[in-house]
């Protein structure tokens, strides 16, 4: 009997566990896209710091398959935390599973025992906070330094994340840079720069690391020499109530629009129209960071230049006066001048995103992304099974 693409006995199927904290987050479109194109029958455990309620992705009726789900934070006491660890054990062993990705570092951390346990390979995606709030880093120090030692590879987003996961101690041959590429659906834009309003867009969630009120004190200066200009910010999350309220101290509430959370087709169509993609991404005063925003990855997809910070894995995937404008953390000036340089120069601007597109299309695909996780997966398993 042969071995089949993934390392097991040819008819054997590949059951996949994906591990996260949540199933709807808006903002976690890569969780979602390694739902629906990794290779596998796929399994997906959520809900809570040990991931504990089941759902089988690709079948018609999914429904949860634990008798018991545990939505527990991280000051649970321990009796209940192994119980959580028991059943997930166990829900493993029923379904099989062949192979274990941990979305983000802490969840990696938390069920790394059970498939050491269990005798399953494990594949760590780390994101951004995971690897640089500092709460996070002192919780998980030891945890992380055993996690390391056992899982086959841990995937990060960016060249900053590997530095910071090689600073904790994780071997050097384990960690694997994949950005998570857009969707294809960004790439079907094809209306040029130069034909568009002066709009500017940006997408994400209103939280401290991507400073959204520092893109209003920016566009508050564009409007000086550009009146007409219009700003549409996407998204929800905790500052959304304090930038309201900062666009309307400043009198500007005609020329920003805050539509809320948007689907990717609406994200797809609010780009359509816009001259510039903007994202103030800085470091949290907690140590938090992006990874590599994949809303910018989008954006570049869609054919517009980038307007950001040299922040986290940005400047990994967006080359500042080729591909977009980069400025200092919290230098709102310079992001003033960069939102007014593309409204100057349209055809600059339309050759920065057509640049953009290509760079993405060729180096930074979801493809590319999906192959990668793939074949970790297949060599995983191949190893792990030749150890049986």
């Amino acid at each position: 009997m042969g071995e089949s693409q993934f390392g097991h006995k040819t008819g054997e199927r590949l059951a996949l566990a994906l591990l996260s904290y949540s199933n709807n987050s808006y903002s976690e479109t890569f969780i979602a896209a390694h739902q629906r194109l990794l290779a596998g029958e796929k399994k997906l455990y959520f809900g809570g710091f040990i991931p504990a309620l089941l759902k089988a992705i690709g079948k018609s009726s999914p429904t949860s398959a634990q008798a018991r789900c545990f939505f527990l934070p991280w000051q649970s006491p321990q009796p209940l935390k192994n119980l959580a660890l028991h059943f997930l054990a166990r829900s493993f062993q029923k379904e099989k599973i062949n192979c274990a990705l941990a979305e983000y570092g802490t969840t990696g951390a938390i069920v790394y025992p059970v498939c050491q346990k269990l005798s399953i390979p494990l594949i760590v995606h780390f994101h951004g906070f995971d690897v640089s709030r500092r709460s996070v880093l002192k919780a998980y120090k030891v945890r992380y330094s055993e996690m390391f030692k056992y899982a086959s590879s841990i995937i990060v987003v960016s060249k900053a994340m590997k530095a910071a996961t090689l600073r904790l101690g994780c071997p050097e041959e384990k960690i694997i840079w994949s950005v998570c590429g857009p969707d294809d659906l960004f790439f079907e834009i094809k209306s040029k720069n130069k034909w568009r309003a002066a709009v500017f867009f940006g997408a994400g969630r209103f939280v401290e690391k991507k400073a959204p009120h520092k893109t209003i004190f920016a566009f508050h200066q564009v409007l000086k020499l550009y009146p007409d200009a219009r700003l549409i910010m996407a998204g929800d999350g905790p500052l959304l109530s304090v930038c309201k309220k900062t666009v309307k101290h400043l009198g500007i509430s005609r020329s920003i629009e805050f539509p809320g959370v948007l689907t990717p087709f609406q994200i797809r169509d609010k780009m359509k129209m816009a001259m510039a993609f903007v994202q103030h991404s800085v470091t949290a005063e907690d140590g938090d960071m992006e990874g590599t925003p994949v809303s910018i990855l989008e954006a570049q997809a869609a054919g517009l230049p980038v307007i950001s910070t040299l922040h986290a894995g940005i400047p990994d995937v967006v080359i500042h006066g080729e591909t977009g404008l980069l400025c200092g953390e919290h230098d709102v000036d310079a992001m003033a001048k960069n939102m007014v340089f593309v409204l100057d120069n349209p055809d600059r601007a339309e050759q920065m995103g057509l640049l953009g597109r290509k760079r993405v299309a060729e180096k930074f695909t979801l493809e590319r992304h999906i192959n990668t996780i793939n074949q970790l997966v297949e060599k995983s398993c191949r190893c792990y099974d030749r150890q049986q």
